[in-house]
């Protein structure tokens, strides 16, 4: 199968390090399973080796050991420029020891998305916003997001309204435990909501972290 990739490709395959985070889909029973994990290495240039959750285990292990299954994999390998890849394969096979983890021939092709191509990438996260400024919360929806900063939709009528420059904490419904720090920069009206420009104001590892994560699951 890896005769099919051309040299590039192949190099990002080759380029993938163990315990890059990927977000993983497999169809079990003709419905698609999705969860994130990391990758734990090659095998020989044709396998990719790939981690599964105790959880995705435990609850579908029977279908797990079913055969041959499709696998889609998508992860940012290149956070300086931005690149993030995709590939849609087949499993080999499970094993359970030392730990369970799933092995994955190489696909045929991959797919490049430059996340830096675009100044913003549209967006439909359900997010949670706290006003460090004002301490009140709100529930919200971020509809774009880039590498520096993101756009956030509020109902029009706020219990306090927010200002150019307030401080916030956006916390996201999906990603457990992790929050990204913002100030507002712009604020924009609609007939039917508010529309708040905000920078993020974390250090550069956190926001790639947590951005990286929201990237690969669009």
């Amino acid at each position: 199968m890896t005769k099919r990739l051309s040299p590039h490709d192949f190099a990002r395959l080759l380029a993938i390090k163990p315990g890059l985070m990927v977000d993983v889909q497999i169809t079990l029973d003709e419905v698609p399973l999705r969860f994130k994990t990391e990758f734990i290495g090659h095998d020989s240039k044709e396998i990719i080796i790939i981690k599964l959750p105790a959880k995705v285990v435990n609850e579908h292990e029977s279908a797990l050991k079913k055969g041959s299954l499709g696998v889609i994999c998508r992860f940012v390998l290149d956070e300086v420029n931005g690149e993030v890849v995709a590939f849609e394969s087949q499993s080999c096979f499970l094993l359970s020891k030392p730990f369970s983890h799933i092995y994955v021939a190489f696909p045929d092709h991959i797919q490049l998305h430059s996340l830096r191509s675009a100044r913003r990438a549209a967006t439909r996260i359900a997010v949670q916003v706290r006003s460090l400024t004002h301490h009140k919360s709100w529930s919200a929806l971020m509809v774009d997001l880039s590498w520096t900063g993101c756009r956030l939709a509020l109902p029009l009528q706020l219990s306090r309204p927010m200002s150019i420059g307030d401080e916030m904490a956006i916390t996201f419904d999906h990603i457990e435990g992790r929050a990204l720090n913002a100030q507002i920069c712009n604020i924009k009206k609609t007939p039917d909501e508010q529309l708040f420009g905000l920078k993020f104001t974390d250090e550069h590892d956190t926001i790639s972290a947590i951005v990286n994560e929201m990237f690969i699951a669009l």
